[in-house]
């Protein structure tokens, strides 16, 4: 049989059509030339005219050269309809992948199953860790807009970091002497035995956890009160009178049944009473780090309420926390500068208390965390680290099943790139059915981080304290998670739908396209399922190490010899003064009398 091909590529150079569509085409030609010139031998001709007039038939029509070149031509973009633009093309192109893609992850159910849940346990378990650490450290304060928000600290001059508290009377000169600060509030914890002055028994009182604050505190935080109102300034100004409280909307649902009348009725705490003012909004829990605070009070209430009256004069009683919001366009290092200014001028009016000392501003979300949260952060990003590896296993794991699928669809790619289709239209067709792929694993993966973060708060040890932790996921998470489903799309998909989209026409063709015989993109496909099998194993072995490490340490603690024996045994702590016992009533319950 002659060879026709070489003659077909020489007449067709001058079309300059692209390899993939030339081989297309050379291969039809030939099998038609084929055709003829058996057809011709069988008719009787020599093996020389069967030749010639094959050849003939090849050259000597030039109707089938201006189809050539029709069909050949390159092909033109799809066109725009009347009345729309390129963007509205775009998506409706997206939406016939989209559609694609669903029929073919519904014809294999189980291939779409495998990889969606697969997906699905990685991210779910990023979500849930998220979550959490989301819950801990870095969900910021429901209030208006916390980003403004910095606290001041205060210490020596010479150090670099400082972290300690200020005193009242600084904290009155600096809020009203600085030009940087809209506004600024000190706060403390505080805790108080509630009951309700209704029923007239005392004995009745709950520990309740608070907060003193200035009288600017609700404004300044930009939080108002479901009922009721804030502070007023004469009420932080006037110690021992005006005994008023704001309440918490838990403390108020519980312990008074939510009554709306609460507002303007007396409560006792510590066996003083207090007049309700406000209650405060559900999501408002206060300043301190996952503490539910159940009250806020006025600073003058301190006496009342546990503290000692030389904090209101002595600048060196600095133990109370200040918050402070910048007014628009000024900045912290300007703040900061702005305070530091007043501060020295403290130093010399106040040498003994206030000499070579400095204010340091840091942002409110990163001194709460230095504050209560230092030990914990490391551990709790280790965790989240290790959770990313699970998700690069899940990756790997899925582009391995999409190579393995990609073999099975060379046939389909081939037809389709012999038709016209361009390469980057395989690979977003693909990288399409990816995304399907992930965004429905993602949607279970938020189920599995819900379930996850319910496991998680129900195995907190309980703790003697109004600790309340929401591992909720909540929208930075969601946003967070949209973020990592679309980078783990194209993650595991590109690189399959960049293999996929270039088979072995030839034998796509001749349909044997189970039997590749390009053996560059065989050994290349082969290898890179090789290193993602291999990445899959490392990745596992170091999650394997880190999870062995963290129960042989775990039992370890449980193993820990205390010097005690802790069976059977109760710890409690006695305050009297929670229940309005002063010092000499106090000495006489300790003493048994």
């Amino acid at each position: 049989m002659p060879k026709w091909k070489p003659e077909i590529r020489r007449r067709l150079a001058n079309l300059k059509l692209s390899p993939t569509r030339e081989a297309a085409i050379v291969e039809e030609l030939a099998q038609y030339l084929d055709d003829c010139y058996e057809e011709l031998q069988a008719g009787g001709a020599s093996e020389a005219e069967a030749y010639r007039q094959t050849l003939a038939e090849l050259s000597g029509s030039e109707l089938l050269a201006r189809e050539l070149r029709r069909v050949e031509r390159r092909v033109a973009p799809e066109p725009i309809l009347l009345g729309t633009n390129r963007r509205t093309n775009m998506i409706a192109e997206l939406s016939q992948d989209l559609r694609f893609g669903t029929r073919m992850l519904r014809k294999h159910p189980g291939f779409a199953l495998v990889a969606i849940f697969t997906l699905a346990l990685g991210i779910g378990a990023n979500t849930a860790i998220l979550s959490t650490i989301n819950g801990f450290i870095l969900r910021p304060l429901p209030v208006e807009k916390p980003d403004e928000l910095f606290m001041p600290f205060w210490g020596n001059k010479n150090a670099p970091e400082v972290w300690g508290g200020l005193s009242y009377a600084n904290y009155v000169d600096l809020r009203e002497r600085n030009h940087s600060l809209s506004g600024m509030l000190v706060w403390s914890l505080a805790s108080a035995g509630v009951s309700a002055a209704a029923s007239g028994d005392k004995s009745r009182a709950e520990i309740a956890w608070g907060e003193l604050v200035s009288a600017n505190y609700f404004d300044v935080l930009g939080v108002k009160p479901i009922l009721g109102r804030g502070f007023l300034p004469e009420e932080e100004r006037t110690q021992g009178t005006h005994p008023v409280v704001v309440i918490s909307h838990e403390l108020w649902q519980r312990r008074f049944n939510g009554d709306t009348n609460i507002v303007g009725q007396a409560i006792y705490m510590n066996g003083a009473p207090f007049t309700v003012v406000g209650v405060a909004q559900a999501t408002f829990r206060g300043l301190k780090y996952a503490f539910r605070q159940a009250f806020w009070a006025p600073l003058m209430m301190s006496a009342t309420l546990g503290a000692g009256g030389e904090w209101a004069t002595e600048r060196g009683w600095a133990k109370w926390n200040a918050l402070g919001r910048l007014k628009p366009g000024v900045t912290r290092p300007q703040a900061e500068a702005d305070l530091n200014r007043i501060v020295e001028a403290l130093g010399q009016q106040y040498p003994k208390a206030n000499a070579e000392k400095k204010i340091q501003l840091v942002a409110e979300a990163d001194g709460r965390l230095e504050e209560d949260t230092k030990a914990f952060r490391s551990k709790s990003f280790l965790s989240l680290y290790i959770a990313g590896l699970v998700l690069l296993l899940a990756c790997a794991n899925v582009a391995n099943l999409l190579l393995a699928r990609a073999s099975a669809r060379a046939k389909e790619m081939g037809i389709r790139l012999a038709l016209g289709a361009g390469r980057s239209r395989i690979v977003r067709q693909l990288l399409t059915e990816s995304l399907l792929l992930t965004l429905l694993g993602g949607a279970l993966g938020w189920i599995f981080a819900y379930w996850g973060t319910r496991l998680i708060q129900a195995a907190t040890p309980p703790i003697p304290f109004p600790i309340d932790f929401d591992f909720s996921p909540d929208a930075f998470v969601l946003r967070w998670m949209l973020v990592v489903t679309l980078a783990t799309a194209v993650l595991f998909g590109l690189v399959p739908a960049l293999i996929a989209s270039r088979p072995d026409l030839v034998a796509v063709i001749k349909d044997a396209a189970a039997v590749q015989t390009h053996s560059q993109s065989r050994c290349g496909r082969r290898n890179l399922r090789s290193a993602l099998v291999v990445t899959q194993v490392a990745l596992s072995l170091v999650v394997l190490i880190c999870a062995g490490l963290f129960l042989r340490s775990l039992n370890n603690a449980f193993q820990l010899d205390l010097g005690f024996s802790t069976e059977n045994l109760v710890t409690m702590k006695l305050d009297p003064s929670l229940l309005a016992y002063d010092e000499a009533a106090g000495k006489r319950f300790y003493a048994g009398h």
